[in-house]
């Protein structure tokens, strides 16, 4: 949430891209802005609730494990806030920025993804959040005219910070859940960037994240990705976490507002756009 706040992403994907869906130029759509809370998944999602939630099993080494896990459908982060735009088919005759040409203008959100595999989001249908948040894509950004307008969407993905306080977790464990993730979004996204994790500057016996678990853990998923021939060739990988190590942080795993920044707004924004 904060890359998507701090940086510009969230001007460029849901401001920049209302205005321009309210002049006329996102093509035949009409979008709505939707935002919810820490709570609010399955609702701002319109999906339906489990008839009974479930907390996560041991043998899945998943989340939510704090406030989720004592308060089910709620995501474990206090600042976890969806954010995207909703578009739905409009017979469009308004003309584009005074009769210029419609454009192909970017539009998506940040929908939260804490683990490589958790259960804030249950539905009768998917028990884990993953699932439940691929299917939304599918459902909602990929109707064939939303595919043959703007093509599938390109996610960005990234988890390890959330995963190292798993009981019992395992590299090998927290590689498998990544697989899960990865496979399960490579069928509704054209492309996907993992955005590897950030390494604290000195190791704190109060966190189980530190710079060597980090780094085993960042460079097993990149050998999952070279090795597996489908999503190698539609992947992207962003290694941060020797760049982190030299940077101002704010606490043990958040680092300053001037890297989300950097980030953000001169690296993933170009590649997105």
């Amino acid at each position: 949430g904060r890359l998507f706040r701090i940086s510009n992403i969230e001007k460029f994907l849901v401001e920049g891209a209302l205005r321009m869906s309210h002049v006329g130029c996102l093509g035949p759509f009409s979008c709505i802005e939707k935002r919810g809370y820490r709570c609010d998944l399955n609702k701002i999602l319109d999906l339906a609730y489990a008839e009974t939630w479930v907390p996560p099993r041991p043998h899945m080494f998943a989340g939510p494990t704090n406030f989720g896990l004592d308060n089910p459908y709620c995501a474990d982060g206090s600042g976890t806030f969806p954010q995207f735009l909703q578009c739905i088919p409009e017979i469009n005759e308004r003309d584009c920025v005074g009769g210029a040409s419609r454009m192909k203008y970017r539009y998506g959100g940040f929908i939260p993804l804490e683990y490589a595999i958790d259960v804030e989001i249950q539905t009768p249908e998917f028990q884990t959040t993953q699932a439940n948040v691929a299917s939304f894509i599918n459902r909602d950004w990929n109707t064939p005219l939303m595919v043959q307008e703007w093509g599938k969407p390109i996610c960005l993905l990234g988890t390890g910070n959330h995963d190292s306080r798993i009981k019992g977790v395992t590299t090998g464990y927290y590689l498998r859940n990544v697989k899960f993730l990865l496979e399960t979004f490579s069928h509704v996204c054209e492309h996907m960037i993992w955005i590897g994790n950030t390494a604290n500057k000195k190791d704190d016996d109060k966190y189980p994240q530190t710079k060597e678990l980090m780094k085993q853990w960042d460079a097993a998923v990149k050998r999952m990705i070279e090795a597996e021939p489908t999503l190698r060739d539609m992947m992207t990988f962003i290694e941060v976490r020797r760049a982190a190590l030299r940077w101002p942080h704010v606490d043990h795993i958040h680092l300053d507002e001037a890297w989300y920044k950097k980030l953000g707004n001169e690296l993933l924004i170009p590649l997105i756009r």
